[in-house]
């Protein structure tokens, strides 16, 4: 019997989103996570997006520092309170997320035209609870 994590790791491979992002842009799965997460926030401060995704203040400042050498993020410290730095999203930055945007958009029907509504509904329901597991 096959364990979870290797359904995982095959539909990962399947869905082939991470080479799709890599055959467009310069980032790693955990760089465009975090330069969408960006696109759908109002320029959080470091330690908001560090709690948006789920990464650690020293991870993210890792990754952050990656971006801005990558032209994908600019950030500045706060006027009022020199220890908060507020991010934001370069122009290259945003089109970047609508390229990845475009990948998981391609991933999804590819899902939807090979699943019916209900069989999606499960796997959503499914995915969810085990998200909420981790």
């Amino acid at each position: 019997m096959e364990q979870v994590i290797d359904y995982i790791l095959s539909f990962k491979q399947l869905c082939r989103i991470e080479e799709e992002i890599a055959g467009r842009l310069p980032l790693t799965a955990r760089e465009a996570t975090l330069v969408c997460a960006l696109a759908e926030s109002d320029s959080p401060r470091a330690g908001e997006l560090a709690r948006l995704v789920g990464l650690s203040p020293s991870r993210l400042s890792r990754l952050l520092a990656g971006l801005k050498r990558k032209g994908m993020v600019d950030w500045r410290e706060d006027d009022r309170d020199r220890r908060a730095v507020d991010v934001a999203l370069t122009t290259e930055g945003r089109t970047a997320c609508a390229e990845i945007k475009k990948a998981k958009s391609a991933c999804e029907r590819r899902l939807r035209s090979r699943l019916t509504p209900a069989e999606l509904a499960l796997i959503k329901k499914s995915l969810a609870l085990l998200i909420q597991t981790l």
